[in-house]
């Protein structure tokens, strides 16, 4: 994702995100619940899945004119995950939630893992911010005009974990660095952020709600194969 390419530059791709997700936003009328009386949810939908194509509610993406990653169900470690492996390619898996998250009344939580690294990531280089893994959130963007923010929790290089910064792409995209180099390969990582703490600290301002979430890889610029394993996406209240 590089501007200046034939291919379309990562503010492009991010902006088509943020387009993409602000369409989808603003057609949410309710659904069904995501249980919001309830003290613990559980988001990704893998529980309903089989392995025989995407869980439901997820939507797969392109970015840009790179090769799309391959993304599949499988059962690993005893529990249906989504795995997403990008060989010189880029892709996207994201899921709108049935009713919008208040990100000051809870904490967000997943599990993943690499199955496979990626080497010479640096996230505020614009020729080599590629990366293994990306979780995203988004926050916003309901309605005919909304204009989302996303935040992409990331499996850097060098970054010092909790780093926060704006993308170079969009000042409408932030960058936690979750993990990095140093963390193990293979084994599952259990992530609980405060969504609205970090939002603040990369935006400078309160929350909207959360409206969707997703997982990214890409290994466009650097080359090489990366695999990344999502499963238990939650949504916990405080106080527990």
């Amino acid at each position: 994702m590089k501007e200046g390419e034939s291919k379309a530059g990562p503010a492009v791709e991010v902006l088509r995100l943020v387009a993409t997700l602000c369409g989808a936003t603003a057609l949410l009328v309710g659904g069904a619940s995501t249980g919001s009386a309830q003290d613990v949810v559980r988001l990704d939908r893998l529980a309903e899945s089989d392995t025989t194509g995407v869980a439901p509610g997820w939507s797969l993406r392109e970015v840009g004119d790179a090769p799309m990653a391959e993304v599949q169900l499988e059962a690993v470690d005893g529990a249906l995950a989504l795995i997403m492996s990008a060989d010189s390619a880029a892709g996207q898996a994201w899921m709108e939630l049935d009713e919008p998250l208040d990100p000051a009344t809870g904490t967000l939580s997943w599990e993943w893992s690499l199955a496979q690294g990626l080497q010479g990531t640096t996230l505020r280089d614009p020729d080599a911010d590629d990366s293994a893994g990306r979780f995203f959130v988004v926050f916003g963007g309901g309605g005919l005009f909304g204009r989302p923010r996303i935040i992409f929790y990331t499996w850097g290089g060098d970054e010092a974990p909790d780093e926060a910064f704006l993308s170079h792409v969009s000042d409408r995209a932030g960058v936690v660095v979750v993990r990095n180099r140093s963390d193990s390969i293979g084994a599952w990582h259990t992530e609980r952020r405060d969504a609205a703490a970090d939002f603040r600290r990369v935006f400078g301002r309160d929350p909207d709600e959360i409206r969707a979430v997703g997982l990214m890889a890409d290994t466009d610029q650097l080359g090489g194969r990366a695999e990344v394993r999502l499963r238990l996406i939650r949504w916990t209240k405080h106080g527990l």
